[in-house]
């Protein structure tokens, strides 16, 4: 049985409805055909507004124990941290089987309490706090809610912290980075076999590991021509991907992630770290070789190829003539040929739309 969204399953049985009218299919073909599907659960506006609501608490406790922090003894300190994360468990555990979405938003009031916690414990026992180790003891405790819930939005809380411990770790190395990859693998596996390959989850895998790749690149203080070129190797892997349920959302990651990091890849800035006289020469030889790529994607894909035919165009124009002609007469032409490029990519979308109909 295939799941799809409410709204699929409602065009669906809208069509199907269709047919049974117009005495193509039968009744009992129509009821044959939507037991085939089955509506996966999204985001209700209950279930958003009760997020909300945990997030608003979860922020309102954190502000009372951080401004009154300093005057409280040490067994207070632990005594408030451990009673408020118990209790949201237990107040959660109790409504589980009778309000299972409000049991929900006081498991999130929890995961937000517990990475305050470790927060405000690190703080007394360490002057210098390290926010990558924080976020990462965060994510390994968000572990067991994130395969007892299999929940969105405690994922995506999930995927949230290995952003923030990612961030962390991006100015000194640590090994606890190397950690945040097999956290990165865990995540991808939850939102292929517990979530049932949520878009939104596979965007957020995405974002983490480009996130992770640069982070561990810096923290290591290699070349910033290496880090780029890795997430360009990246977008590439997305853009002539296979998922065949990511396969627009991963072509058009593919896309932005390859328009971001060719942009750097075609100035001669970049290419300095390898070879400072050659840097031209190799800012020049990508910049070919982009061109050939974009326009040979005319067929295969070509509302992305247009979107790098115009990058390529934006680069060669900002780099060539920014100098050369007056300032006003600069925005002039670079007006007229962003408004050419959006002719050109409204009449290719309206002749692809033509030929598929």
């Amino acid at each position: 049985m295939k799941k799809i969204t409410a709204s699929y399953y409602r065009q669906l049985q809208e069509e199907l409805h269709y047919l049974v009218k117009k005495q193509v299919i039968s009744k009992e073909q129509q009821e044959q055909a939507l037991e085939q599907y089955e509506v996966k659960e999204g985001l209700s506006t209950l279930s958003i507004i009760l997020a909300i609501g945990a997030i608003l608490i979860g922020l309102g406790v954190l502000i009372a124990v951080s401004t009154n922090w300093s005057q409280f003894s040490l067994l207070l300190k632990f005594s408030i941290l451990f009673i408020s994360t118990l209790a949201s468990y237990v107040v959660a555990f109790a409504l589980q089987h009778h309000f299972e979405k409000t049991a929900r938003a006081f498991y999130y009031i929890a995961a937000f309490i517990t990475g305050a916690s470790l927060y405000f414990i690190a703080s007394l026992y360490m002057n210098h706090i390290e926010t990558g180790t924080i976020a990462l003891m965060w994510a390994i405790t968000l572990i067991p809610l994130v395969l007892f819930l299999v929940d969105l939005p405690i994922t995506l809380l999930f995927a949230a912290s290995l952003l923030w411990a990612s961030a962390g770790y991006a100015t000194i190395f640590s090994f606890g980075i190397l950690l945040i990859l097999p956290l990165i693998a865990f995540l991808m596996w939850v939102n292929e076999v517990k979530l049932k390959e949520s878009k939104l989850g596979f965007f957020s895998v995405v974002l983490v590991l480009v996130v992770w790749i640069a982070a561990l690149m810096n923290s290591i203080d290699v070349p910033g021509i290496v880090p780029i070129s890795l997430i360009f190797i990246l977008g590439i892997a997305l853009f002539f991907n296979h998922f065949e349920k990511y396969f627009n959302l991963s072509r058009w990651l593919g896309t932005i992630i390859i328009s971001i990091t060719s942009l750097s890849l075609m100035g001669r800035f970049t290419w300095q770290a390898v070879s400072e006289n050659s840097a031209s020469i190799y800012s020049t030889s990508f910049t070919i070789a982009f061109a050939i790529f974009a326009f040979a994607l005319l067929k295969y894909a070509p509302l992305q190829s247009i979107v790098f035919i115009g990058i390529l165009i934006a680069r060669l124009y900002f780099d060539y003539t920014f100098d050369l002609i007056p300032q006003s007469l600069f925005f002039v032409i670079a007006g007229l040929l962003m408004i050419g490029f959006g002719y050109w990519f409204e009449r290719t979308r309206r002749n692809e739309g033509q030929s598929h109909a």
